[in-house]
């Protein structure tokens, strides 16, 4: 079971454990491309919620540029305070000539500090030099000099894209770069790595560049990667349970072929028990499976799927020779004693299965009349004709055949109308319900009945109490197997059983030998 449950799932484990650290591995470039998507998202809602407001310092800085006499007179004062309390981006004006500083709280009050700056963006165009600078509190200072006078203007604090709270303080730097000159709007901090992650045209020649250091990658991306890994992981896993699925006939076909190879498949024997004569009558073979370590596979396992790869033909063959040769050891048997093994309906469509008995049997020397073959109902019959042939042809050489689980499967009483059945495997879940009031007991008492009528023999499977026992003897059901009378046994045991129920007693002393 053990070696079953890892050729089938060896794959799949497999494939997820290997998936396992792929995922973690990429989960630096997933933080990426997740924090990117994010970035450009949050870059267009800032374009699209600021680009007015930004747009508007060129307008007004050269409106009032051109307007401005540089006299600090009422005129200049009246137009530099107008144009801070309407702009949306314009925060501090200030000019100065060589007569003197003006700004927007009077005439010689300076306002704009003069900070020392190590980034800045310089152009000029017709003798005007333009320069922007960092100023306190994310701010810009915007620079327009002229010969002898320079108008400085400071803007409102620039946005940042993230609050401090989702990526935290310098986890995150914004720069404004025109023609390869960089503004640090948001710093980035000295000692760390910070990637490039997005870039976004903003105005004119001004493009606004994004970066971020792992800590900042981490704190935006985190729950979304994790939800993402999740999910992933979860298809991985589901993928994988799918391969272990499509494996399981694949795996179980290797393992039957090997199990085959190595002889590992045995029959156990449960006699079959007339109560009439409290004698062994006859015993149903049954297949087992033992690996080398002595684990047991369960036939509910191998079974079913032999039967649908078409593995059970081989098996068949194996437990015919393998009972044959056992058999040979106490023979001769008596001469109504026979072992039933059981058969598809398929092996009994196909009419080259009988000579393939014949001379599996006749090659150990046994009375042909000492097999019998039970059918089950797991898969039906689809050619009547040649089911008819090949059972006539047994019946003609004393092979029994029988149906088996009665009443369970796929053709149930059906069969009896088409094929010359004579013999009923009741089976054990009618059985169970002897003295329990289920509905099914009614089911049981009809086959009981049907049987009789149609004069069938019966043979009742897995009786497990006396009880039982005995309400099938007083209905006139003689023939039963299971737990009360015996549980399926090896060779080595069915022989001794067979010499206590005096089976064996007209064996000769040297068959005796084999096994005393």
């Amino acid at each position: 079971m053990l070696l079953y449950l890892y050729e089938k799932w060896k794959l799949s484990v497999a494939i997820f454990l290997i998936a396992i650290p792929i995922i973690f591995l990429l989960s630096n470039p997933l933080n990426k491309a997740i924090f990117t998507a994010e970035v450009n998202t949050r870059l267009e809602n800032l374009q699209d919620a600021y680009l007015d407001k930004y747009q508007s310092i060129g307008t007004d800085i050269f409106n009032l540029y051109s307007l401005l006499e540089f006299n600090c007179e009422d005129h200049d004062l009246n137009l530099i305070r107008h144009t801070v309390e309407h702009s949306h981006a314009i925060q501090l004006i200030e000019f100065r000539t060589p007569s003197g500083v003006c700004s927007n709280y009077g005439k010689n009050v300076s306002i704009i500090q003069q900070q020392p700056s190590q980034h800045a963006i310089d152009t000029t165009e017709k003798n005007t030099i333009y320069s922007l600078e960092n100023y306190s509190g994310h701010r810009v200072k915007i620079t327009l000099q002229k010969r002898d006078v320079i108008l400085n203007i400071v803007t409102v604090p620039f946005q940042h894209i993230f609050t401090e709270s989702e990526a935290g303080i310098g986890c995150i730097g914004l720069s404004l770069e025109k023609d390869g000159q960089y503004l640090p709007l948001w710093p980035q901090k000295s000692n760390k790595k910070y990637l490039h992650i997005s870039q976004k045209n903003f105005y004119k020649d001004f493009s606004l560049h994004v970066y971020a250091n792992r800590e900042g990658l981490q704190r935006i991306t985190q729950p979304t990667t994790s939800m993402g890994q999740l999910l992933l992981l979860s298809g991985i896993f589901c993928l994988c349970i799918v391969i272990g699925l499509m494996r399981k006939e694949t795996g179980m076909t290797s393992l039957i072929a090997q199990g085959l190879k190595k002889k590992e498949f045995l029959p156990f024997y449960q006699p079959i028990y007339n109560q009439r004569t409290q004698k062994i009558e006859s015993c149903e073979v049954l297949l087992r499976w033992r690996r080398p370590n002595g684990e047991m596979i369960s036939p509910a396992l191998f079974i079913p799927m032999a039967e649908h790869n078409g593995q059970i033909v081989a098996l068949t063959t194996f437990l015919l020779h393998k009972v044959a040769s056992q058999l040979r050891s106490i023979s001769p048997l008596p001469p109504c004693f026979y072992v039933s093994i059981n058969v598809t309906p398929m092996q009994l469509q196909d009419e080259t299965f009988p000579e393939h008995v014949f001379s599996i049997i006749d090659s150990y020397d046994l009375e042909r009349r000492n097999f019998a073959f039970e059918v089950t109902e797991r898969t039906p019959f689809t050619d009547w004709v040649s089911a008819e042939k090949v059972i006539t042809r047994f019946q003609m050489e004393g092979i029994l055949i029988k149906l088996d689980d009665a009443g369970t499967g796929y053709g149930g009483f059906s069969y009896l109308q088409k094929l010359p059945i004579r013999t009923l495997k009741i089976d054990k879940m009618f059985v169970d319900t002897i003295g329990t009031g289920d509905i099914k007991s009614n089911i049981l008492d009809s086959i009981i009945l049907f049987a009789t009528n149609a004069n069938l023999h019966l043979i009742a499977e897995g009786v497990e109490t006396q009880e039982q026992a005995d309400y099938l003897t007083q209905r006139g059901v003689t023939l039963m197997q299971g737990y009360h009378f015996a549980k399926p046994m090896p060779f080595s045991r069915l022989k001794s059983v067979m010499t206590e129920h005096g089976l064996l007693a007209s064996v000769s002393d040297s068959s005796y030998a084999t096994f005393t």
